[in-house]
């Protein structure tokens, strides 16, 4: 792969992790301070909290994309710009998402929970590069873990 193709595919990278950091309000740490002594409410807890976050990151992915195009772009590989600003979206949520269920796992008392998960998704990331073709660093990014 050239130089050129993986300083792209990092910038893909970067943006969905900046994005997905960004949106979620620290909420990761309200989640630690109140999850334990929420008691039955803690469900609603951790669900109100992830719902809020994942599509608040997924707008700021679509904003993001619509701003700078190079990034959807770059995401889509030879696929359309809809398609790569489809995966942005899904990136950001997801990335989001991700990063908060380790505070959760903690929370919850579980913290080695967090990292089994983190090993299934490096699994499961790395089982669909081949499957993306040439944008699999990207793509790969995007799957579900």
């Amino acid at each position: 792969m050239p130089q050129e193709e993986v300083g792209r595919a990092t910038e893909f990278v970067s943006a969905m992790q900046l994005i997905g950091g960004a949106a979620q309000l620290n909420l990761g740490i309200g989640i630690m301070r109140w999850l334990p002594g929420a008691g039955r409410k803690s469900v609603r807890l951790v669900f109100g909290s992830l719902l809020l976050i994942m599509p608040l990151s997924g707008l700021a992915g679509l904003v993001y994309g619509l701003l700078v195009p190079r990034v959807a772009l770059v995401a889509a590989g030879e696929g359309s710009f809809g398609f790569g600003l489809l995966l942005l979206v899904l990136g950001c949520a997801g990335w989001g998402v991700f990063v908060v269920h380790d505070f959760v796992m903690v929370a919850a008392g579980r913290p080695w929970l967090a990292v089994w998960r983190s090993g299934t998704f490096a699994v499961a990331r790395s089982a669909c590069s081949p499957c993306s073709g040439q944008a699999w660093p990207r793509r790969a990014w995007c799957c579900p873990g």
